[in-house]
């Protein structure tokens, strides 16, 4: 199961860079649109990654992590 306890995403909301820390290596960071539409995937091999959502207009958005077999998924608001 996703370790939640060793889990963080901030600032949330955001307008601009999203930070995900993870105490396990993070494999891949997919958003996704609330149409279910994949956005875009940045794959990595760290326990933190910034994502640029500078770029995306307005809107709530799902982050799905993957790490270690495991996903989490959350909702960002992009502002």
């Amino acid at each position: 199961t996703f370790d939640n306890t060793n889990f963080n995403y901030y600032p949330n909301p955001t307008s601009n860079i999203l930070n995900i820390e993870y105490s396990k290596n993070i494999e891949s960071v997919s958003v996704i649109n609330m149409l279910g539409q994949m956005l875009f995937e940045n794959t990595t091999n760290n326990t933190s990654i910034q994502i640029d959502l500078s770029n995306l207009p307005t809107a709530t958005y799902f982050v799905k992590v993957k790490a270690y077999g495991n996903e989490k998924t959350v909702k960002v608001v992009k502002q």
